[in-house]
């Protein structure tokens, strides 16, 4: 984690609080000539959903940009809208409305990913950790945005639209190296290593995501409604004698200090403890105990439903984020689903605060109708989740294999995804060869979770294919991950319990050519090579077993979809038979003369082979290479 670059993110996300202008923006509102309460709910709503509608667009271009950009331009337009809340009127709130829209589409998603590039694995105890520490850092800017207020309402929100351009300009000066654009660059060191996976989406993966974005909407709807509506709510029960915006950012220091307190770190632990469902729970108590509370009249129980909703939204806020996440449908659309499953969310919501002001309700008659649908809707939704939380999609796969690969995620678990990888038959053969192959071999491999005769479960790594990438940096990739050097390392030797790897032709050529035994993988290629970061592993070891060091190190380095020149693969022959033992015959060999002789062996092989695209391709492109020679 860059600690630069997260402290500058942090001091960004608490200058981009709105506390300054929270107690009194639903007044300034709901007083403007032509706006009024419900037009001002109404068109908050409105925009909400208009917003979702450019939302999805913009997010090509976070995955596709540094997603500091779109952050750091939103900010700027959020800024702007407070210039137009300066000018009042209800011209000034339609270009509020419209900005605040535009900064909106920009900045969802692309502050998450943001934050996903610095803090990587600590992204969700990081999101946890800001969010308390925003609730504390702020509480006292409500007390200041009043007496601003009283001052100049003017003055006011020129100082909130000078703090969100303070924002947008560190957010600028983020630039984390591990966030590369959609297309490889021209320099190796800045290929694009991001991985290249994709789901085969199923019916239990739609209904979790329609659910997730359901639960999430109705819950951010709640929230939205009580942060526009508590003021109003507050200023009708204001204590006697004390200006009423006083009362207001009284109650708003409260329940953000107390929200501060870790009661929301405390509930996500109890939730992580517990499981998805008793955090759901939870939250849906919290939400419906905070509608009644603020509706009842008084202004002390309106005090304990504002801070229970605060210690909601310092839960369920991040927990749809990380749901969000363990979703994913594919390696590169972050930002995309980020932003998709924000538009589905934020439609969700905007509908509910649409509906519930139809016909100008009081506000507690809208406030009761946000209890009765939420009831309605979020019953059925734990229903769905609480069969989902294992979720098991199949990734899909590239020509024809006898495995099934699928991303498995435990739904609001802190922990990351896994891939169980299923055989065809004799699976109860494979597997015992594959896993100890791989845990016996000096070769970076996934790391083994837990395995039985139907399936292997291993960590998910999150890489590229060397095939995949751009063909004209294959050797620098291969130079700059250390892979020849890998093979070149590891210990000459056999074990005991390991059977031999597979017997083909090309096997036994190789063992001719060399005499030093290996834990060999067996089947080497740039598709089983994932490359992550300035590391890498090597997948697939169903073939693997004890050989000798050259049928790895010629499978890969003779392999035509490994794109280097004639030259450079003998230079690394060269380097790697200084790891033969003296007399190894091949160490009396040039390069030339041992691809010739592999060569032909895998050629006799791939003929034996059934008909099919794989094979027809394979055998042109083997011939070609042997006659590159």
């Amino acid at each position: 984690m860059n600690s630069t670059f997260l402290h500058r993110y942090r001091l960004a996300y608490y200058l981009k609080s709105t506390a300054l202008t929270m107690p009194v923006l639903p007044i300034w509102w709901s007083q403007q000539p032509e706006v009024g309460v419900s037009l001002y709910l109404g068109g908050m709503a409105i925009q909400g959903l208009l917003s979702t509608v450019i939302d999805f667009p913009l997010s090509f271009w976070s995955d596709k940009s540094h997603p500091r950009i779109p952050y750091a331009v939103g900010l700027g337009l959020f800024a702007l809208a407070f210039i137009a809340a300066a000018c009042g009127g209800f011209s000034g709130f339609l270009v509020y409305l419209v900005l605040i829209g535009l900064a909106g589409a920009l900045m969802s998603g692309a502050d998450m990913v943001l934050l996903l590039d610095i803090a990587k694995d600590s992204f969700k105890a990081e999101i946890y950790e800001l969010n308390r520490r925003f609730y504390l850092f702020t509480s006292g800017l409500f007390l200041v945005g009043v007496g601003l207020y009283l001052v100049s309402p003017i003055l006011l929100f020129v100082v909130q639209a000078l703090l969100l351009a303070a924002a947008g300009c560190l957010i600028a000066t983020i630039n984390v190296t591990s966030h590369q654009p959609a297309e490889s660059q021209t320099d190796a060191h800045n290929v694009n290593l991001t991985g290249s996976w994709r789901i085969s989406p199923t019916l239990s993966w739609g209904l979790a995501v329609v659910a997730i974005t359901l639960a999430s909407g109705e819950f951010e709807s709640v929230n939205q409604l009580i942060n526009r509506s508590l003021q109003i709510v507050v200023a009708d029960v204001s204590i006697p004698g004390i200006n009423e915006l006083w009362t207001v950012a009284g109650v708003l220091v409260v329940t953000n200090l107390l929200s501060s307190l870790g009661l929301g770190t405390r509930a996500r632990r109890m939730s992580e403890k517990y499981g998805l469902l008793a955090t759901l729970t939870f939250l849906i108590a919290g939400a419906l105990a905070s509608l009644i509370f603020i509706n009842s009249g008084q202004l002390l129980v309106i005090l304990v439903g504002a801070v229970v909703m605060g210690i909601t939204k310092g839960v369920y806020r991040p927990l749809f984020t990380t749901l969000a996440v363990q979703t994913l449908p594919a390696s590169r659309w972050r930002a995309r689903w980020l932003s998709i499953t924000g538009i589905l969310s934020g439609v969700v919501s905007s509908l509910v605060n649409v509906l519930i002001v139809v016909g100008e309700p009081e506000t507690s008659e809208i406030i009761t109708r946000m209890t009765v649908q939420m009831v309605c809707v979020l019953l059925p939704v734990v229903i769905i989740l609480a069969t989902k939380l294992r979720l098991s999609v199949p990734l899909i796969q590239e020509g024809p294999t006898d495995k099934y690969a699928r991303r498995v995620v435990r739904l609001g678990a802190d922990s990351p995804a896994w891939l169980e990888l299923t055989y065809a038959p004799p699976a109860d053969q494979i597997i015992p060869t594959a896993v100890e192959t791989q845990t016996d071999s000096d070769l970076p491999h996934p790391r083994i979770l837990r395995w039985d005769e139907t399936r292997i479960e291993c960590e998910f790594i999150d890489g590229i294919p060397l095939d995949a990438a751009s063909p004209e940096h294959h050797g620098d990739l291969l130079n700059q991950h250390r892979v020849f050097n890998a093979l070149q390392e590891r210990r000459s030797r056999h074990v005991e319990t390991l059977s031999p790897a597979v017997r083909t032709e090309y096997a036994r050529e190789c063992e001719r050519l060399c005499s030093c035994p290996a834990v060999s993988h067996g089947d080497l290629h740039p598709g089983n090579i994932l490359l992550t970061g300035e590391s890498f592993v090597i997948v697939d070891w169903e073939h693997g077993g004890n050989s000798c060091r050259a049928l790895d190190e010629l499978a890969l380095l003779t392999h035509p979809y490994l794109d280097i020149g004639r030259e450079q693969r003998a230079t690394f022959f060269k380097e790697l038979v200084t790891a033969h033992h003296a007399d190894c015959a091949i160490r009396t060999l040039t390069f030339e003369q041992t691809a010739k002789r592999v060569l032909a062996a895998k050629l006799s092989d791939i003929h034996g082979w059934a008909d099919s695209k794989a094979k027809s391709r394979l055998l042109l492109a083997y011939t070609a290479a042997q006659k590159s020679l």
